[in-house]
């Protein structure tokens, strides 16, 4: 099940907890969630279907069948004032691919334990506890190759990429 959320006063607490900044190019994650991971690639706005496996799986363990989507790409507002929320309750691959979706967002714990923030350049930035951490990966195995897929694709590109020597120092989980 997935319904829109309208008031979303409590969202913005609960995303603060996990994120610090609504940037998917940055140190987006807070401190005291030891596990930060880019995932790569996306499918655009949207993870994967093995990557939403993975995510439905690794919530699961930790005792959850409930999660957040929000956008959280304004100019600006908060996206907490101008954004669009949705409560997701163990919704299908399908159901999730139906909300629309059309700029960085992120998906998020309903307890603050884990998000996944989503760029506009098919990758996204996951940070949680170890415990979401390690279940996800075990649906995940890829992570490790992909991580040296993004790097050598952001290397390759004649663009400004002078944030990603940043944006790897933040990981603290590399192959």
């Amino acid at each position: 099940m997935i319904e829109q959320v309208y008031d979303a006063s409590n969202l913005e607490k609960i995303y603060s907890g996990i994120f610090r900044s609504t940037n998917p190019f940055s140190r987006a994650g807070q401190p005291n969630l030891p596990s930060t991971v880019v995932i790569y690639p996306t499918n655009g706005y949207y993870l994967t279907k093995l990557q939403f496996d993975a995510m439905m799986y690794a919530n699961k363990t930790i005792g959850s069948s409930e999660f957040f989507v929000s956008q959280v790409e304004h100019s600006y507002h908060s996206p907490f004032v101008e954004g669009e929320h949705w409560k997701c309750v163990n919704p299908s691959f399908e159901e999730y691919y139906e909300i629309s979706i059309g700029l960085e967002n992120a998906v998020y714990s309903t307890r603050a334990s884990w998000g996944i923030l989503i760029s506009h350049e098919d990758h996204a930035l996951l940070v949680s506890n170890l415990e979401f951490w390690e279940a996800f990966k075990s649906r995940y195995p890829d992570w490790g190759k992909e991580y040296f897929t993004f790097l050598e694709n952001w290397k390759n590109l004649n663009v400004d990429n002078s944030w990603l020597e940043d944006f790897l120092a933040g990981l603290t989980v590399k192959p």
